[in-house]
């Protein structure tokens, strides 16, 4: 990783280390998978606890979603 961004070990910050990882490794259709998991979650066949540790995990892969208005309303869309 060092070698393709050019830089000496101590100079890479971890938000670049992250961005390069990322696409090095996590392709365009595993976000998509993840969004799309985002928007399909359900309590469902579910317990409480785990919609309430997988939710934090997909917002991850909507940034665009910022407000705590909006991750409020999303999450109780989620509830029966």
């Amino acid at each position: 990783l060092k070698l393709a961004k050019g830089l000496k070990e101590k100079e890479l910050e971890w938000s670049d280390f992250k961005k390069c990882f990322k696409k090095q490794y996590l392709s365009e259709s595993y976000y998509e998978r993840n969004t799309n998991e985002f928007y399909e979650l359900l309590l469902g066949q579910m317990i409480m606890e785990d919609l309430i540790n997988k939710f934090p995990e997909l917002l991850r892969f909507v940034p665009y979603i910022q407000e705590d208005k909006v991750k409020i309303q999303r999450f109780l869309s989620c509830l029966p």
